[in-house]
């Protein structure tokens, strides 16, 4: 891939996805994380999945924390200090144009390569996806019912377009 048109376009949620959140803790496991993370915390292998897929992919925010456009500044410190990801290569990513925040889809650009990351998908997105013959470029990622996810779905597309992991 020369260059970053080239390179397939991975669309990526935030919250469930890359932070995680405390499903399926006990509750005082889950009080001891709300005290460590109050915004989430990092699901298991992010940072290592930041950099990687920055590596192979062009990645775009397809998430509700931003608008069109790209994160601020707070929310850039915040993801940075709790992913562990430098604030430079957060900010490097943007949204895609056209991007509705209730129905995600409006932001993926169809004429391209792409993948989504994403921990939840609502029956219009499911059935939008599935009419359009691409649900398989759908990765179910939540990391707060399985902190491994991401790490599942690096190596899911990995294995998809023969990269090194």
């Amino acid at each position: 891939m020369a260059n970053g048109l080239d390179k397939p376009v991975l669309y990526l949620d935030i919250d469930g996805t890359l932070l995680r959140f405390p499903a399926n803790m006990i509750r005082e496991e889950a009080e001891a994380f709300w005290k460590k993370y109050p915004h989430g915390g990092p699901a298991n292998g992010v940072a290592d999945f930041i950099i990687w897929a920055m590596t192979h992919f062009e990645v775009r925010w397809l998430t509700c924390w931003t608008g069109i456009g790209t994160l601020d500044d707070l929310q850039v410190q915040q993801l940075s200090d709790i992913l562990k990801v430098s604030r430079f290569r957060l900010a490097s990513i943007v949204n895609p144009d056209h991007h509705d925040c209730t129905t995600k889809t409006t932001g993926i650009d169809f004429n391209r390569d792409w993948v989504w990351v994403e921990d939840e998908l609502s029956a219009h997105e499911f059935y939008y996806l599935k009419g359009r013959g691409c649900l398989d470029r759908f990765y179910y990622t939540d990391s707060s019912k399985n902190p491994n996810a991401l790490i599942i779905t690096k190596h899911h597309l990995a294995k998809r377009y023969n990269l090194v992991l």
